[in-house]
């Protein structure tokens, strides 16, 4: 990778996020876009909430699934998810167990963008260091292809 590159992504990460800081406080539009963002957000996880995605026929299939028939990395999210918001924690790892990952990425999110709807500014912004990071996409790697594997104690992994 040419350093010239390097140096352009590394500004633009730091770039990324900015109403994260605690000194800046966002404009009323960043207001009202972050907490338009959460009130989609909520509305979502109500209706993943009410709507079993197991039973109901208004969520489309995964592409990739549906092409390929091998499960992606996010195959039974949704379902997950609905396991999750109704408090059936077990039923949720079943379905797709890298919700343990998720599940605090989007409630910390989710959390900034309320606070900076509300008083301008988010939680702190956390950038992981590059071994994290690559730790992250290793593990999403590895559990798509392991998934994939119709032989016990693998094919428990499948959606």
């Amino acid at each position: 990778m040419s350093q010239n590159f390097k140096t352009e992504f590394q500004k633009s990460i730091a770039d990324l996020g900015n109403h994260f800081k605690l000194s800046e406080s966002a404009s009323a539009k960043t207001r009202a876009m972050a907490l338009g963002a959460v009130g989609v957000g909520l509305a979502g996880a109500v209706f993943v909430r009410h709507f079993n995605p197991s039973t109901q026929s208004i969520f489309p299939p995964c592409p990739f699934n549906a092409l390929t028939g091998f499960a992606c990395p996010g195959c039974g999210m949704t379902r997950s998810f609905h396991q999750l918001l109704n408090g059936n924690i077990t039923a949720a790892l079943d379905y797709n167990v890298m919700v343990v990952f998720w599940t605090p990425l989007f409630l910390y999110i989710g959390i900034s963008l309320l606070l900076i709807g509300v008083r301008g500014k988010g939680l702190p912004r956390i950038i992981p260091p590059s071994a994290v990071v690559y730790f992250f996409i290793t593990a999403i790697l590895v559990f798509w292809v392991v998934r994939n594997i119709p032989l016990y104690p693998f094919s428990v992994l499948a959606p």
